[in-house]
């Protein structure tokens, strides 16, 4: 939704709404308004564009991700994990439709290969029919998993089976 909601955010709490979409890693070759030279103007950015544009390239972490990108999530949770992005300590993600064929890698990409474990799921049945489901996973070190009795396959496989 690229309405114009700044006006409606709480005033003094630091927090911003910016009326563009997040892309792929190719973003920054399309998407453009028509007619428009800006950057600025952009629909879509990649994840690493809105990174720099927001400042926060040279944070050692960010604390909270919340996206709710109505399916982008699919196409863009690898750039999350990018060398170039600072560690994300909580995610929280509204994922939609869940393609068959994306399911398993997102998950896996995040639980496994990225040390994350879920904390909470819950379905959006107020605007999509259940069609859309609410997680949040929380980044723990890696030594949790390996004093756990081994990778973080275990864990994942675990919650997949009876959470996904």
């Amino acid at each position: 939704d690229f309405g114009d909601y700044e006006e409606k955010m709480p005033k003094g709490m630091n927090m911003h709404y910016h009326q563009w979409g997040l892309g792929g890693n190719d973003a920054s070759k399309s998407n453009e308004k028509e007619g428009e030279e800006d950057s600025d103007r952009r629909y879509f950015f990649s994840f690493q564009e809105t990174i720099k544009k927001l400042g926060h390239e040279n944070r050692p972490a960010i604390d909270i991700l919340k996206i709710d990108c109505e399916k982008c999530e699919w196409r863009t949770y690898s750039d999350w994990f990018e060398p170039s992005v600072p560690m994300i300590q909580q995610i929280l993600v509204e994922t939609h439709n869940s393609p068959q064929q994306f399911v398993l890698n997102f998950f896996d990409g995040i639980m496994e290969k990225n040390d994350y474990v879920m904390f909470h799921k819950e379905p959006n049945i107020q605007f999509s029919n259940g069609d859309a489901i609410e997680f949040g996973f929380l980044k723990l070190e890696k030594n949790f998993f390996q004093a756990n009795g081994g990778g973080n396959e275990e864990v994942s496989d675990l919650t997949l089976k009876y959470d996904v």
